[in-house]
């Protein structure tokens, strides 16, 4: 029972991948995932602060465009977008006691070997409509607004899960922060918000603690910026909407229109792609396990007919006899099925690494699945097991004669 066994071990996956996979979709990624459009830019490299400011002024007459367009509620800009794949910017920053503690990187190098004064986090580069744009709400404290201008104190808004973290007894509002180690600027940052936690790297990724930065006031942060556009017209209406803005402001500059459904459809498409693929193969296998398993029954029926004539002129009944072809199926596909699970036991170290929040040994899965077989087998050797029931003893004992 060499098929059945296959395809219950690609059936195990197939269920386990599924339940997954409807598990991912159900988690609440942080931010809005239908009708936002996604413009990404590629801009010149800010190595001074008059390329810093051009890449900025280039970035608000887009967003100030993109804002007049019938039906966009909110647009904003952010260097690194969740999902889009760019690498993730980690850093460590200071928590400082006064404004000019760091007057150099010696002074930050120094301060960030004192464990208690340190923290990690990812650093973002965001305008004051992103948060709006992507529906990632505030928690408490305050967004970017026009009051942060380059010249003005530098402000930072973080993700709930890094205040949690590195403050989970204080209130995060109006602590100095230092990272400079991101952009070369080494102004601090006082924490005037913060918002609620995002998975960045995908469904799967558990939201890391996140670090925002305002694009007017660190110029040289990034030569990357996407622009969430959003309006309840769909998704697909924004993108058609914004190609001309942006063919007409930056016709030179690479750039990329997507949807959040896009990207977040391609975050999941490896687990689509091997759902898919160990479903077909399971199935394929089903069936092949399915007619051998009835040809070895009505094979094993037509060799015992004399048998079945026998017991029917001894007493046995139509039931006796059905249920004797059936239990000999049910041993056959039984065998099968223990030689699956083992099967099953070893895909699932393969299949540690592409489910989420499901036990690749789930007890469930297994029994659902092998009593699906089960009954797909029994079903399978039914119409042998009733010609076998219907076997007239007279004739079989006349042909002996």
């Amino acid at each position: 029972m060499g098929q059945l066994a296959l395809a219950l071990v690609l059936l195990v996956g197939a269920a386990l991948l599924g339940r997954s996979l409807m598990g991912l979709l159900s988690l609440d990624p942080g931010y809005r995932t239908e009708d936002v459009a996604v413009l990404s830019l590629v801009l010149p490299p800010a190595k001074d602060e008059a390329q810093g400011r051009q890449n900025v002024q280039l970035q608000e007459h887009l967003l100030s465009r993109l804002a007049a367009l019938p039906g966009v509620r909110a647009v904003g800009a952010v260097s690194n977008f969740p999902l889009e794949g760019s690498p993730a910017g980690d850093g460590t920053f200071i928590v400082l006691n006064r404004p000019d503690e760091v007057g150099d990187f010696k002074d930050f190098g120094r301060l960030a070997r004192e464990p208690e004064r340190t923290g990690t986090a990812e650093y973002r580069v965001a305008s004051e409509g992103y948060f709006a744009a992507l529906g990632i709400p505030l928690v408490r404290g305050r967004l970017f607004d026009a009051r942060d201008t380059f010249d003005a104190p530098h402000v930072a808004v973080i993700s709930e899960s890094l205040a949690k973290a590195r403050w989970p007894h204080e209130d995060p509002l109006g602590k100095l922060i230092q990272f400079g180690n991101m952009d070369g600027n080494l102004r601090p940052f006082t924490i005037v918000g913060v918002v609620g936690d995002v998975r960045e790297q995908g469904l799967d990724d558990a939201p890391r603690p996140m670090f925002y930065g305002g694009s007017r006031q660190r110029l040289r942060a990034s030569s990357r910026f996407h622009l969430a556009v959003h309006g309840p017209m769909g998704s697909a209406a924004l993108v058609t909407a914004a190609l001309p803005v942006l063919r007409e402001l930056a016709p030179e500059l690479p750039s990329r229109l997507s949807t959040v459904e896009g990207l977040l459809a391609g975050s999941l498409a490896p687990r689509r792609f091997s759902l898919l693929l160990l479903g077909a193969f399971g199935a394929m296998a089903l069936l092949l396990s399915v007619a051998g398993l009835a040809a070895v029954v009505s094979y094993a029926v037509a060799q015992r007919t004399r048998e079945f004539g026998i017991r029917f002129a001894l007493g046995a009944t139509t039931e006796d006899v059905l249920g004797l072809v059936l239990r000999q199926a049910a041993r056959l596909a039984g065998l099968g099925i223990v030689l699956g699970v083992l099967g099953a036991l070893g895909l699932s170290q393969v299949l540690a690494g592409l489910v989420y929040g499901v036990s690749t040994t789930d007890p469930l899965v297994f029994l659902v699945v092998a009593l699906l077989l089960l009954g797909v087998a029994l079903l399978a050797s039914w119409l042998p097991a009733r010609r076998a029931s219907r076997v007239d003893p007279m004739t079989v004992l006349r042909s002996e004669a």
